[in-house]
């Protein structure tokens, strides 16, 4: 029989709980490499592919990567996509000068590029917005930059160090969504904290034991899959996201959207209540029946757009249904306001027949839904919106 003081045990306890701590503070910073693996693309237009080899890992950066679709339930890199745009995505580095994006006439399309560092912080934005639907030429430099600005720049953004190489070894396979095994995490880790070392200010006790990996791995993952959203709006209703341009020292939420929203942007541009569960508390689920209904004059208040989102709760990916929908908003064709105005949306797995509001939801599983608001309003950036709940039927 072996016997363990309690001095061991809380010794033990404390060393897994710092090992979590750690992981909750480096793991936005693996999901983006992940990321990066997963959208940067592997043939240059010109220059070809970044390595011969089929199975090789070698990516190109600083080229846009573009879809020309919606992304729907094939699509696997990104937890809790949009349905609602086509995305471009472009890993940018600064070690060899400057950036410079151009961007054409967008017309009357809403649009936005984010730029998010390797912590997943948003600083800065060019789009609709910020800086208008003109051409632009958009600048981006190191901090403390001061050379000559090339001709016909419209404006300068000064991005927090760089994350890649012109041609990068991205390491891992950034299709794998699952709990990283605990060699892989702190491979991946090792190698971005060279180019990407913590925000001004943030300390980090790097590397934790491998062999406490091992368990503060799934622990976290699972925690930040399940934990409760950081602010309540009632009725069901959280706001998961209320960062403008920095996480700052909120390491849980960071991490949290980094698992469940990676890539989301600041309040200002969007924001993302989110329900998981119904009016009475209880788990959204497939095998039920649900209605969400705006009251007359009482809907999404945006200056662009507003959309709702269908997501499995397992993956937090879009689910097949049989009419091919996963979002439904102010933009979908042939939405029908009830005859005083409100607006009545039915979740469900079956077909509700004709002249309803539809999003279909997985069968027999628990699912979530994403009210995203393009350029939202004063009342939903203040939290002072009546979100109405989501009732089962």
């Amino acid at each position: 029989m072996t016997m363990h003081t309690d001095a061991a045990i809380d010794s033990a306890a404390d060393a897994q709980t710092a090992t979590e701590a750690v992981v909750i503070q480096t793991l936005p910073l693996y999901e983006m490499m992940r990321m990066r693996a997963a959208t940067t693309a592997r043939r240059h237009p010109v220059l070809g592919f970044a390595a011969p080899e089929r199975d090789s890992r070698m990516r190109w950066v600083n080229q846009f990567t573009h879809t020309h679709r919606r992304l729907g339930p094939q699509d696997k890199e990104v937890v809790s996509p949009n349905n609602d745009t086509v995305y471009s995505n472009a890993w940018l580095d600064l070690s060899e000068g400057l950036v410079v994006i151009e961007s054409p006439e967008m017309g009357e399309r809403y649009w936005t590029l984010g730029l998010l560092d390797a912590w997943t912080n948003p600083f800065a934005y060019i789009g609709r917005r910020t800086t208008g639907n003109r051409p632009q030429r958009t600048l981006v430099h190191a901090p403390g930059w001061h050379g000559e600005v090339p001709q016909g720049i419209t404006h300068k953004i000064a991005a927090d160090g760089s994350d890649a190489a012109m041609r990068v070894d991205t390491w891992i396979d950034g299709l794998d969504t699952r709990v990283p095994e605990p060699s892989r995490f702190r491979a991946v880790v090792d190698e971005a904290l060279r180019r990407n070392p913590p925000p001004a200010g943030e300390s980090l006790d790097w590397p934790p034991p491998t062999a406490m990996l091992e368990a503060a791995l799934p622990a976290v993952y699972e925690r930040l899959r399940h934990a409760g959203q950081p602010h309540d709006l009632g009725g069901g209703w959280a706001i998961p996201v209320m960062v403008r341009t920095h996480w700052g020292d909120d390491h849980l939420t960071r991490a949290r959207i980094a698992r469940n929203f990676i890539g989301a942007l600041g309040v200002e541009e969007a924001m993302y209540p989110t329900a998981e569960v119904d009016t009475d508390g209880d788990v959204l689920h497939g095998g039920r029946r649900y209605e969400l209904r705006f009251a007359p004059g009482r809907g999404p208040q945006v200056d662009a757009f507003w959309s709702l989102t269908m997501y499995r709760r397992s993956d937090c990916l879009f689910v097949a249904n049989p009419i091919d929908h996963y979002s439904i908003g102010d933009r979908t064709p042939g939405l029908r306001h009830e005859p005083d105005g409100g607006l009545a949306i039915r979740l469900q797995a079956d077909d509700p027949g004709p002249g309803v509001n539809w999003l279909p939801a997985p069968a027999g599983e628990p699912f979530y839904v994403v009210l995203r608001l393009y350029q939202p309003g004063a009342d939903h950036l203040a939290l002072r919106f009546d979100y109405p709940p989501i009732r089962a039927l």
